[in-house]
C-alpha cells in the first residue's frame, strides 16, 4: 500500500511538470528545468571528467544571461525613447513574447541558484580537468581534489580573492579571467534584473484567471 501511495505521488508531480512545460503561455517550468539540467551538467562535468559537459552548460548560461540582459533594457524602455531603429521597434511589438523567458516571481529564486552553481561546478571541472597551475600555500602545484576546484571556483566566482590558492600557468590565468567575466554578468546583472524587476514583468508574465 505504502509503494502504491509512493508511486501516486510521483505520478501526480511528473503530471504537474508535464502540465507546466506544456503550457505556451508561461516558459517558468521550462526555465526552472533547464536551469536544473544545467547544474547537472556541471556537477556531472566535475566528478565525471567530462569537459565538454563544462563548456556547454558555460556557453548556454552566459548566452542566457546577455539574452536576459539585452532584452530587460528592451521591455523597460518608454517608446517615447526608442529611437527609430526598426529592430527595437519590432522587438517592442513582441514585448510579451519576450517576457516569456524571464522567470516568474515563484521561480526566479531557483532560477538563481541552479545556475549560480551550475557556473560554479562547471568552471571548477575546467580547471580540474585540465589539470590546472597553480600556487597553493601547501606547495603543491595542482588542485589535489574536486573540493579544491570548487573552492577555487566559488571564492572566483565571488571575486573574493583569498590569495591561498592562485593561478600560475598562462591557460589557467586565461580560464580565471573568463570566470571573472560571467561572474560579473551574473553578479552585476542578473541579481539586480530580477531582484528590481522580476516584480514589473510578473504582471504581464502571467494572464488573469477567468
Amino acid at each position: 500500500m505504502l509503494l502504491v501511495n509512493q508511486f501516486s505521488k510521483i505520478k501526480n508531480l511528473q503530471t504537474r511538470w508535464v502540465n507546466v512545460l506544456k503550457n505556451e503561455n508561461d516558459f517558468s517550468g521550462t526555465i526552472l528545468f533547464s536551469s536544473f539540467v544545467l547544474l547537472l551538467y556541471g556537477v556531472g562535468s566535475l566528478y565525471f571528467e567530462e569537459i565538454y559537459l563544462s563548456w556547454i552548460a558555460i556557453i548556454i548560461i552566459d548566452t542566457y544571461i546577455f539574452f536576459l540582459l539585452f532584452f530587460s533594457g528592451i521591455i523597460s524602455s518608454k517608446k517615447d525613447n526608442i529611437d527609430e531603429c526598426r529592430l527595437i521597434k519590432n522587438l517592442q511589438t513582441k514585448r510579451e513574447k519576450l517576457l516569456l523567458f524571464f522567470p516568474s516571481r515563484s521561480t526566479a529564486l531557483f532560477v538563481i541558484v541552479f545556475l549560480l552553481t551550475a557556473m560554479i561546478t562547471s568552471f571548477a571541472g575546467l580547471y580540474y580537468i585540465y589539470k590546472c597551475e597553480f600556487s597553493i600555500e601547501n606547495g603543491t602545484p595542482k588542485l589535489q581534489d574536486t573540493i579544491d576546484a570548487i573552492y577555487f571556483s566559488f571564492v572566483t566566482m565571488a571575486t573574493v580573492g583569498y590569495g591561498d590558492i592562485s593561478p600560475q600557468s598562462g591557460f589557467t590565468k586565461k580560464l580565471v579571467v573568463l570566470q571573472i567575466c560571467s561572474s560579473f554578468l551574473f553578479l552585476l546583472g542578473i541579481f539586480p534584473l530580477w531582484i528590481s524587476r522580476i516584480s514589473q514583468f510578473e504582471n504581464n508574465h502571467t494572464k488573469p484567471t477567468q
